[in-house]
């Protein structure tokens, strides 16, 4: 089997990216493998026969989630102070456990909005920057805030 027909073969299967397949046929060419009219037809036929749908390049969409994931987890979410007013589903920052690290906590009660203090009446949340609830938040007289583990 000629390289020409090995590389006809490849072609056929339909499993290549093309670009990376023209590289390899001018190697081919260069090398002396393929003649200068062998790696033309190669060349042109790579290019009508290719799938696109094998042309996704899996790092770019991975890098391209990286840097959303990363936009979402570093947004410059309000810290939460006293008669702010809090829209339904807004993240915003409080120290809720008392270690001076804000967290992140959302409301997503029964109003639309509320300005009541976190905690204050039901729907407030501590959340991941991405807005996953991961415990229901109660405030304690003394201003303290009961954190209840939400079920999995």
């Amino acid at each position: 089997m000629t390289m020409k027909e090995f590389i006809e073969q490849v072609i056929a299967k339909g499993d290549y990216k093309l670009d990376e397949l023209e590289l390899k046929i001018k190697k081919l060419y260069v090398l002396g493998d393929l003649t200068e009219s062998e790696m033309d037809e190669l060349l042109a036929l790579a290019a009508d026969s290719v799938d696109n749908s094998a042309q996704v390049d899996m790092f770019a969409m991975i890098v391209d989630l990286q840097h959303r994931v990363e936009a979402l987890e570093t947004a410059d979410f309000p810290v939460w102070k006293a008669g702010y007013v809090t829209k339904k589903g807004e993240i915003v920052k409080v120290d809720l456990d008392g270690d001076g690290t804000l967290d992140y906590a959302m409301y997503y009660g029964g109003r639309s909005e509320t300005s009541l203090s976190v905690g204050k009446i039901d729907g407030w949340y501590k959340v991941t920057s991405a807005g996953v609830k991961t415990h229901s938040i109660t405030r304690n007289s003394d201003g303290t805030y009961t954190l209840t583990a939400l079920s999995a």
